[in-house]
């Protein structure tokens, strides 16, 4: 997306719905580096959840953990507040109890300074440049 439409979406005044912005919970940080899911957990057919990769993600949440103490906020708040400080980004994020639907919704409230922004967007890349540009994250 960030390669192909945001531009277009940008200039043409077009809002972009984030979908999957925690990226299945990986972002929470809660699956650790040896984590594994129940069988039947569609998330292990995910590309991100899959070795060198589940691994780099792992680095970058490591390196994403000073920048969220820094705002006194979770993970997945920083997630949030990375992604809709985006221009013309909103997101959906997913949640299965109420008190992760009220955390989440705090995340508009950080306002990231640009440096942050950038640092955030630099880990990021220590993944997403890995993927190749199937859009589709899982493996059927």
């Amino acid at each position: 997306m960030e390669n192909d439409a945001l531009d277009y979406c940008i200039e043409n005044n077009i809002t972009v719905l984030a979908y999957s912005s925690l990226a299945q919970g990986l972002l929470t940080g809660k699956f650790g580096p040896d984590h594994e899911f129940a069988k039947g957990d569609h998330r292990a057919r995910n590309r991100l959840f899959q070795a060198d990769n589940y691994q780099r993600v792992q680095q970058a949440l490591d390196n994403l953990r000073p920048i969220a103490g820094r705002y006194g906020v979770s993970l997945a708040q920083l997630a949030l507040a990375w992604l809709i400080a985006q221009p013309q980004t909103c997101s959906i994020a997913g949640a299965r109890k109420a008190e992760q639907v009220l955390d989440n919704a705090k995340a508009v409230k950080i306002k990231l300074l640009p440096d942050d922004l950038e640092e955030i967007d630099r880990i990021g890349r220590t993944v997403s440049d890995h993927l190749d540009d199937n859009p589709v994250m899982w493996e059927f």
